[in-house]
């Protein structure tokens, strides 16, 4: 298994290979199976992590668009 570091809220802690990314939430670590990016279709996360190169370190954040999606 990676090496998990405890980062901020939104922030990519590790990346599970063929799994999917590990994200930092206010309590504890979140598994991400499935994502839904905005406007498109639901896909795995390991699928996301390789078609948005994600890294450990960046930082998911919440855009007025996604906001406003989310109502």
């Amino acid at each position: 298994m990676a090496a998990m570091s405890q980062g901020r809220p939104g922030e990519i802690v590790t990346v599970l290979k063929a799994i999917g990314p590990v994200v930092q939430t206010g309590s504890s670590p979140l598994l991400l199976l499935q994502v839904k990016p905005s406007g498109k279709q639901a896909q795995s996360g390991w699928d996301f992590v390789n078609g948005n190169r994600i890294e450990v370190g960046e930082q998911f954040v919440t855009t007025p668009e996604a906001k406003s999606e989310a109502m």
